[in-house]
C-alpha cells in the first residue's frame, strides 16, 4: 500500500499520538483506515524487530516519548 506524510509539530504530533511515517513500513493495521485518515500508534502493530523501531524507543528514552 502506499502512504504519504504530512510535517507537523511536536505537540501535535505527542497530542495525537502521530505515527511517524520512518515507522509504518511492515506494520500492520490493526483497523480499517479511510483514505487520507491519519495514522496513529493505536491503529498498527510495529514490528518491534526492526531496527527504526529500536532507534525510535532509544530516541523516545533519551528525549521524550513520542
Amino acid at each position: 500500500f502506499t502512504t504519504y506524510g504530512q510535517c507537523e509539530t511536536y505537540e501535535i504530533s505527542l497530542r495525537d499520538n502521530l505515527l511517524p511515517i520512518g515507522l509504518a513500513e511492515g506494520c500492520k493495521l490493526k483497523r480499517a483506515v479511510k483514505k487520507d485518515e491519519v495514522l496513529t500508534y493505536d491503529d498498527i502493530e510495529i514490528p518491534t524487530h526492526k531496527l527504526s523501531y529500536k532507534l525510535r524507543m532509544e530516541q523516545d528514552a533519551m528525549f521524550g516519548k513520542h
